[in-house]
């Protein structure tokens, strides 16, 4: 094994636990077999230029799902101080309204 693909191999291993992702869950969002999986980490297989473009792709859908996440958070937050602001200011109408009567 050379030097490239046992760095390849321990920044793998490493991403996959920071990330919390298995070897499993890698190969079916990169539509590879867990045999390849297996290599990559092993540091067995040097065909990385095409994985790393694959790997990429991946990364970048998942930071694309995790921006869709925390916008459809900052949406909702929104439509609950929506909702609140106009809770109170049916309450304040009906408070009026009482005090008239």
């Amino acid at each position: 094994m050379n030097d490239l693909n046992l760095h390849i191999a321990n920044r793998l291993q490493k991403l996959l636990k920071i990330k919390k992702i298995t070897q499993e869950e890698l190969s079916i969002g990169i539509n590879k077999s867990k045999t390849s999986i297996n290599n990559w980490i092993t540091g067995r297989n040097g065909d990385y230029p095409k994985t790393c473009i694959e790997c990429d792709k991946l990364k970048n859908e998942l930071q694309r799902k995790d921006q869709m996440i925390e916008d459809m958070k900052f949406t909702i937050d929104s439509l609950k101080l929506s909702i609140e602001v106009e809770q109170r200011i049916l309450e304040l109408v009906k408070e009026r309204l009482g005090n008239k009567t």
